[in-house]
């Protein structure tokens, strides 16, 4: 079995040119955050984030509904109604997109934290973005998010799912932020569902800062191009790009993502470590080349082991044993193309039966033979279907 390379000697960290001489702040937050979480197995009944989506945007309108009613000289000392009320449009957005994006298969996913805490349960990535926003004061910088991310993973790795999640998260963060700020600004009761009493946010910054940095930084995450930012700072995506055929990287994002799906199949099967499993495939391609080193071969490329028939090497590198009904199909794999002629040709027999017994019993000659041939076509048609 080959032996993989951690996920830190996989996925080196960024050039020293785009990072300052020893750790920043925001990166020491960053690293403190990854080695107190404690995560388990994703949880079917776990708290969702969604349910108190409702009762925020509820709060939020009425914040607004009374920003809006507010007299011009009362105004003319928030200019925190200002942003609220030039840019509520954005806020709805922001709801809409976090209830279009973050489904139930995809939370469920999510690896949940486990060390006790009013955030025991809510998605690892959740907190990180809370403490992100925290650092930051609800004032985004891509790039510092990507300096934040880069040095979290240098402690504790994050999944691909997680990463996909985290613009959803920051959005969630943020709204909550907001509807506190806009809450204590309106003087609005908030329901008790809206934010458990443990949940609140301590930013250093007034109300009315807060809401001037949120709705800035909502829109700065409309903005982004989240698939770069992605295979930015995906340590599987780092890893894969090593291919010794030099294809992958050449791929578009749409076959690239593909090899990423495979590598997160065999790592969820196995409980490995994502970019372990990446390493694993890469080395296998390199071991390939390294004995054939003159004449190129699908071996000598990742995708054989992600997605052709390599792929059961790769398993067996990781420890993947089929269990139960998921044996069937690497059985039935090499056998394709007798298994859909032969079942489509049975299932036509089955179509055509009753038409043909029931045309060679009224007719006779070759004008019920001509019936029966005839019965064939829609037969197949409905067998290929």
């Amino acid at each position: 079995m080959l032996t993989p390379i951690t996920p830190i000697e996989a996925f080196p960290p960024p050039a020293a040119s785009t990072l300052s001489e020893g750790l920043s702040r925001l990166e020491q937050t960053a690293r403190q955050a990854a080695a107190g979480h404690q995560t388990t197995a994703p949880a079917p009944q776990a708290k969702h984030l969604l349910e108190r989506l409702p009762q925020q945007a509820k709060l939020l309108r009425q914040g607004y509904q009374a920003f809006r009613t507010t007299t011009a000289e009362a105004l003319a000392f928030s200019y925190a109604a200002e942003w609220l009320l030039d840019n509520f449009y954005v806020v709805a957005q922001t709801q809409s997109q976090i209830k279009e994006d973050l489904s139930p298969a995809f939370y469920r996913n999510l690896p949940r934290l486990n060390a006790g805490g009013p955030l025991q349960d809510y998605p690892r990535v959740y907190d990180l973005a809370r403490q992100l926003l925290t650092a930051e004061t609800c004032q985004l910088d891509l790039e510092r998010v990507d300096k934040f991310v880069w040095a979290y993973q240098a402690v504790t790795p994050l999944t691909m799912g997680e990463l996909w999640a985290l613009p959803i998260m920051l959005r969630l963060a943020l709204l909550e932020s907001l509807t506190e700020a806009v809450g204590r600004l309106a003087k609005l009761a908030p329901d008790s569902q809206t934010l458990p009493p443990a949940l609140p946010y301590s930013h250093t910054i007034s109300d009315t800062d807060v809401v001037a940095n949120c709705i800035p930084s909502l829109r700065l995450l409309a903005g982004e191009d989240w698939l770069l930012f992605f295979e930015r700072i995906s340590q599987v995506e780092q890893i894969l790009r090593q291919d010794p055929a030099g294809v992958y990287a050449r791929m578009d994002f749409e076959s690239r993502d593909r090899y990423r799906q495979a590598v997160e199949r065999v790592a969820r099967a196995t409980d490995q470590n994502e970019a372990v499993v990446a390493q694993t495939a890469v080395s296998l391609a390199r071991r390939a080349q390294s004995k054939n080193e003159r004449a190129a071969s699908p071996s000598h490329h990742i995708g054989y082991y992600l997605l052709a028939a390599g792929l059961s090497q790769l398993e067996q590198e990781s420890g993947y044993q089929p269990q139960g009904l998921s044996r069937w199909p690497r059985q039935l794999a090499p056998h394709t193309t007798p298994l859909y002629l032969g079942s489509l040709g049975l299932l036509t027999f089955f179509v055509a039966l009753p038409f043909a017994i029931y045309v060679l019993r009224n007719g006779t000659g070759w004008l019920a033979a001509t019936a029966v041939l005839f019965t064939l076509i829609p037969a197949i048609t409905i067998a290929v279907t």
